[in-house]
């Protein structure tokens, strides 16, 4: 049997489908037996490229051992009938509502005893006179409770995703039954960088920009995904326009440009590509923790780590196989990335500008530079929308028509608005006067917000109530990389191999009906 040419690929695909399959091999020695029987079956030259199948229960024995409870976790001290001393960290913020602060929580110490393991937790704003912000440790005597279970048929199970992320219990507080203590650490240089954005916030509260500016300033750069309110975040979604709003792979591709350009200097000092390379990287894991280090930060900065290496090294050239490496590497380290939609998103939509983009703008090739620039942006637009279109009608069951024409209008000087945002920041935090900028800014912020607006309320074209089963999903997928197959290879296996999906697609669709 012939050995693979690129193993990543193999290996990934095995390792996931483990992770995939690891319900059904629930027994952890089972998974053990597997990869002793698979290895010693490819100690035969022959059957050697059986080594690979490790990999699959592999994956599941990782998926099993990370989602095993330590002996530290706290519900083996939690007892019910005991007021015990809980000491709580906040890790991320989320979206908060009209009467709690939201967060995910480390449960550190139990009295005496130090513990660990993720809860959700609930903090009311009567009468609370200190804002908790992430980093910060809360003291209760309030014990967890299991999570509830709130989905409508056929709606988000939010309590069996936070099950697939470790979070198993929730605690919901009072003014009168916490005690706030601030994360003073400042020895520690995640705790210094929090502590910065939390002082430019107030700075940039204080400064002379409209609150619909400083509010999409706080979310685009210092990652305050609560800053926006929901009925504009709405209307971005509605527009097709959502991606922009939550600091991923378009923002930290932008900054790593903006970054290779302005640290130019130090390898024209140094006469050394490495030096320059590691200030690069360092200064996307800067920003990454300056954020908040959410996840969707942190898989974009790892994805653009790899990117950043094979750019400025100039020693490797496939951007895919940094994209596998890179999303193996983030599942080996945290498995619960996996069912994470905006993890699932964020690879589809860079596989769509990586492997469809170049077909789609074989179509047309302009020669005039700015009809190329406008197909250009068209170009990967289409490509990252046909790659998560199906995911996102499977999530959100709805499809906004009019996506390109607000990509059209926003994105071709959506990089130079954000490092415009960023040189804010910096200036704002060096205590510098912005006045005629922040005039100009304002501006800029009002007209792409109506702009979004006006887009968003075209109702006709915003396509809801969509239903895709998981099955229609993965066999729209499977029709969609035989298409590709199709038109990159021109192989008549391919072209009818999709033609039977098709079939197949449109018998489940008649069934489901």
């Amino acid at each position: 049997m012939k050995v693979p040419k690129f193993l990543i690929y193999p290996v990934t695909l095995l390792f996931v489908g483990g992770m995939l399959i690891s319900e059904i091999l629930q027994n952890t020695s089972l998974s053990c037996i597997l990869i002793i029987v698979t290895f010693l079956g490819c100690l035969h030259k022959k059957y050697r490229v059986l080594a690979l199948f490790i990999f699959l229960p592999l994956g599941s024995l990782h998926q099993q051992i990370f989602y095993s409870l330590p002996t530290h976790h706290y519900s083996n001290f939690n007892k019910k009938g005991q007021n015990k001393t809980t000491i709580i960290q906040l890790t991320e913020s989320l979206k908060a509502n009209e009467y709690q602060y939201r967060f995910y929580g480390k449960i550190v110490q139990i009295d005496d005893q130090k513990t660990n393991g993720s809860v959700l937790v609930g903090i009311d704003k009567k009468g609370l006179e200190t804002v908790p912000e992430n980093g910060d440790f809360v003291l209760t005597q309030v014990a967890t409770k299991p999570l509830q279970s709130r989905v409508n048929p056929g709606g988000f199970d939010y309590k069996a995703y936070l099950k697939k992320i470790k979070v198993y219990d929730q605690i919901n507080l009072s003014s009168e039954e916490i005690d706030i203590h601030k994360n003073n650490n400042k020895i520690n240089p995640l705790a210094f960088l929090r502590s910065v954005n939390g002082k430019i916030e107030k700075k940039l509260d204080h400064s002379p920009l409209s609150t619909a500016s400083k509010n999409l300033i706080k979310t685009l750069i210092l990652g305050k995904r609560n800053a926006l309110d929901q009925e504009l975040i709405q209307a971005y979604a509605n527009a097709g326009v959502i991606h922009i709003l939550a600091i991923s792979g378009l923002h930290i591709g932008i900054i790593m440009l903006f970054l290779g350009y302005a640290l130019k200097p130090i390898k024209w000092i140094t006469k050394r590509n490495g030096a320059y390379l590691l200030c690069v990287i360092a200064s996307l894991w800067g920003f990454a923790v300056f954020t908040g280090n959410s996840p969707s930060v942190t898989r974009a900065v790892t994805m653009f780590t790899g990117f950043a290496i094979g750019k400025y090294s100039h020693r490797i050239h496939n951007t895919f196989h940094l994209l596998v490496v890179s999303f193996f590497l983030l599942l080996v380290i945290y498995p619960p990335f996996l069912f994470k939609v905006g993890f699932q998103m964020s690879y589809l939509a860079v596989l769509g500008i990586i492997k469809i983009n170049p077909l789609i703008q074989e179509l047309w090739r302009p020669r005039f530079l700015v009809l190329r620039r406008f197909w250009e942006i068209t170009c990967v637009c289409l490509a990252a929308q046909i790659a998560v279109a199906p995911l996102s009608i499977f999530y959100f069951h709805q499809f906004p028509g009019l996506f390109l024409l607000s990509n059209w209008l926003i994105l071709p000087l959506f990089g130079l608005f954000l490092i415009v945002s960023l040189l804010l920041v910096v200036l704002i935090g060096l205590k510098i006067e912005i006045g005629l900028i922040s005039v100009g800014y304002d501006s800029i912020v009002y007209m792409m917000n109506e702009a979004v607006l006006w887009i968003a309320n075209q109702e006709h074209f915003l396509f809801q109530n969509m239903k895709l089963s998981l099955i229609s999903l993965v066999i729209i997928y499977a029709l969609m990389i035989l298409i590709y197959s199709s038109i990159k290879f021109k192989k008549i296996n391919y072209v009818i191999g999709a033609f039977a999906t098709i079939i197949i697609l449109q018998m489940i669709l008649f069934l489901e009906k």
